[in-house]
């Protein structure tokens, strides 16, 4: 490619929950089934920093930021790196939550992947980019939606020929590019299979931060190698009730 061989990939994800969050019980609004909104999730007071946008920060309902933006950018490292249908084979990181308060997602949060063909991947906070690094150069951009970057003028303004690969295109969507493989039964711009592959990555950086010990990863049986306590997290809580994930 364009920068020679991939060796690192860095990622950078947004910082939050920008703060802790009021656990405070508050009346339920007669306009929300607030029952069946924990659904399987356990009991919880209801408070209004724990429903709509801001259950993202409460690991009983989400991952935190990591799962919340990794879904996005780590879905361009994989394909840059042609491991969209496999993952990493080691992780490590820290991260730090609120002390106190709602909200007990990691804000803040260093990972490192491994990969079995040597490019390692990072992902930290700040301000929402990716960086592609190679033996030749990189490519990315800094900023969501922010224009290409590249470390030379030759890189960023070179032609991409005929011969060369092209990407799939989708100026509809994602949403309406679904719909329309429903009716034609042609493969989807993001089959379900790579989203599942991008959500791993998300949890095996969380499951890293937890444990506090560097972890490997199997990704073609899913497992944790070597580590129960790592693979005991990977499990399906138990529902509330008389709720049943199957």
């Amino acid at each position: 490619g364009r920068i020679g061989k991939l060796q690192k990939i860095e990622v950078i994800l947004p910082r939050q929950p920008n703060g802790p969050g009021d656990p405070t019980p508050q009346p339920i609004p007669k306009t929300l089934d607030y029952d069946m909104w924990l659904g399987p999730a356990p009991e919880a007071p209801y408070t209004k920093d724990r429903v709509l946008f801001h259950f993202r920060w409460v690991s009983d309902y989400s991952g935190g930021i990591i799962c919340d933006w990794g879904t996005h950018l780590f879905d361009t490292a994989q394909w840059a790196n042609d491991t969209e249908r496999s993952g990493p084979v080691e992780i490590e990181g820290t991260g730090n939550r609120w002390e106190v308060g709602l909200y007990d997602t990691v804000k803040d949060y260093d990972v490192t992947y491994r990969y079995a063909n040597g490019v390692t991947m990072t992902c930290k906070p700040g301000n929402p980019s990716i960086k592609f690094i190679g033996s030749d150069g990189w490519v990315g951009n800094t900023g969501w939606r922010a224009p290409l970057q590249a470390s030379s003028k030759e890189i960023l303004n070179s032609k991409i020929e005929d011969t060369e690969i092209k990407l799939f295109t989708n100026p509809k969507g994602e949403h309406r590019n679904f719909l329309d493989c429903v009716k034609s039964r042609k493969y989807p711009y993001f089959p379900v299979d790579i989203g599942h592959r991008v959500s791993t990555v998300c949890h095996l950086a969380n499951i890293a931060i937890d444990r506090g010990v560097k972890l490997k990863w199997d990704p073609i049986k899913e497992v944790f190698v070597g580590d129960d306590k790592a693979n005991e997290m990977r499990k399906i809580r138990p529902g509330r009730g008389e709720w049943k994930i199957t």
